[in-house]
């Protein structure tokens, strides 16, 4: 039973089914603001209607809570999604089951109830964070924005110390003007934009976006031509070099961390793999009737149900036989274990059939078989070439001794 929930815990159906629920839930929470926007009745029976898919979603993140805990166990917690999960059902289960009831019971309308009853209804929001990680590519942009909090922290208080040093500025330059005194169209923007700090730092905020900011330095340059200085120098460091920065910093980030998403994808296909030779292990045990290491044809049409459907699963080939017969390359009639298991693992990750993978072995063996024929054949070359040598050697030696003989013969006589 607790492996049958584990296998439906971890299957890509049952993670698109509550995605599924959760994105129905959410869309349900907008509906429901919406009805009060209308000032809906609670005997409306769409309020109605919303109410129950409500009160099916928190029985869906119950069970859904309890099969974690069946499958899992008590070490289940030390997940902080589960944790996660649990915050949320106890604070559906307070917001939908006891305070609402209480407090439209009690019609008490004080501020404290009503503000504890929209705290709760909000944290329903909640639980589409649960949907990111549903869809990696989601989760992984979700992910990036995440990691990327400090940067925008920083690059918030970097802003508001350039800000503040520009506003201060301005404050000497336009604020403090005399020309303030002495022309009414410059007086009212100084009004409008420049009259104090806060306000000037709120106007040069436009300025990281240059939204409308034409409006604002124009009439002030045509008036002082020295401030396109001043506003040059705005527009240069903040929308153009600060931004410039931030966004290099985080797109470092994001490759960073694709780096180590790549490192974890890793570890992650390493301990994947490690399972799934445990699990092959298993099976090539069972199957090996004799106990002699090696798996025959004979052994593995006797399959058990259980094993045969992994089988199936992994390599997409109902018939045991034709597995045997993909993985047994040199037609030896026989399997060992590793042959048996990293077979079928590397038919697993590929996304070709497994007989393209048989002639992959094939190629690779003949290609193999090739290259000793080469390097024999380059040995025998050489072993041929030093008995040509020794040859043309004994030749000369033999020539030599002729010729000797021949000399000293002639002065005998």
């Amino acid at each position: 039973m607790q492996r049958r929930v584990f296998n439906v815990l971890t299957s890509w159906k049952f993670d698109a089914a509550i995605g599924s629920v959760i994105l129905l839930n959410a869309i349900c929470v907008g509906i429901d603001q919406q009805f009060k926007v209308q000032n809906r009745s609670p005997d409306d029976h769409h309020v109605r209607a919303l109410y129950i898919a409500e009160q099916c979603f928190l029985i869906v993140y119950i069970v859904e809570l309890a099969m974690r805990f069946l499958a899992l166990g008590p070490q289940c917690v030390h997940d902080h999604w589960v944790k996660f999960d649990c915050l949320l059902v106890g604070m559906g289960i307070l917001n939908n089951w006891f305070l609402e009831t209480l407090v439209f019971a009690s019609g008490d309308d004080g501020l404290g109830p009503i503000m504890v009853l929209r705290m709760g209804r909000l944290l329903r929001l909640a639980r589409t964070v649960r949907l990111l990680v549903k869809f990696q590519v989601l989760w992984m942009l979700v992910r990036g924005l995440l990691t990327s909090a400090g940067t925008m922290v920083y690059t918030l208080l970097l802003l508001f110390i350039i800000l503040y040093i520009f506003g201060c500025l301005g404050f000497e330059l336009i604020t403090s003007n005399p020309k303030v005194h002495q022309d009414d169209a410059f007086a009212g923007i100084v009004q409008d934009w420049f009259v104090d700090l806060p306000r000037i730092m709120l106007t040069l905020l436009q300025f990281v976006c240059l939204d409308s900011v034409g409006g604002i330095y124009r009439p002030l340059i045509e008036m002082e031509p020295y401030l396109s200085i001043y506003f040059v120098g705005i527009i240069l460091v903040v929308p153009i070099v600060l931004m410039n920065l931030v966004t290099a910093v985080i797109v470092n980030g994001a490759i960073e961390q694709a780096e180590s998403d790549r490192e974890a994808m890793a570890v992650h296909e390493e301990q994947r793999r490690q399972r799934m030779v445990r699990e092959l292990r298993k099976i090539f045990t069972n199957l090996d009737d004799d106990g002699s290491g090696k798996v025959s044809q004979e052994e593995i049409m006797n399959i058990g149900d259980k094993d045969k459907q992994l089988l199936t699963r992994v390599t997409n080939m109902s018939n045991p036989l034709d597995i045997f017969m993909a993985l047994d390359v040199n037609n030896e009639g026989e399997l060992d274990i590793t042959t048996f298991c990293n077979g079928i693992w590397e038919v697993a990750i590929s996304k070709v059939p497994i007989e393209v993978k048989r002639m992959e072995v094939q190629v690779n063996e003949i290609f193999r078989i090739l290259k000793e024929m080469r390097q024999e054949q380059t040995k025998l070359l050489t072993e041929s070439g030093g008995v040509a040598k020794q040859q043309a050697h004994i030749v000369k030696e033999l020539w030599i001794s002729q010729a000797a003989f021949r000399a000293e013969t002639a002065e005998r006589l």
